[in-house]
């Protein structure tokens, strides 16, 4: 889909990189979810217990939520993508990716802030 990556402004008249739409397309479509589904375990669910206070040293430490875990994983891959857009294409091109990425910061943050209202979690009762 060339045309997602065509410009809406040039601030130099130079062209798009050649292979822009291949790179774009496998770095955000595959690479990236499959780093962040591969570092789930090891890297995501340790911080998000840390930035919660789900891993601390309380009598009842229960683990991060799959939603906190989803919104998490959602917010690093709309900063990745608009991240990695921005440094790839700086004159401008990607506004797709870029608003996609941009929505997807958003939503995955409020579900990570929303997380304990969401079914299934746990009631201190």
């Amino acid at each position: 889909c060339p045309y997602a990556l065509k410009p809406v402004y040039v601030k130099s008249p130079t062209q798009l990189p050649k292979n822009a739409s291949i790179t774009v397309v496998s770095y955000c479509a595959v690479i990236l979810p499959l780093v962040i589904i591969a570092s789930v375990r090891l890297v995501l669910e340790p911080l998000v217990g840390l930035l919660t206070g789900h891993n601390s040293t309380a009598f009842y430490a229960t683990s991060p939520k799959f939603s906190e875990i989803l919104g998490y994983s959602a917010a690093l891959w709309g900063v990745s993508v608009l991240s990695m857009v921005n440094y790839y294409l700086p004159n401008g091109g990607g506004e797709v990716w870029k608003r996609v990425a941009a929505l997807t910061l958003i939503m995955g943050l409020f579900v990570s802030f929303s997380a304990p209202a969401f079914p299934g979690s746990t009631s201190n009762e």
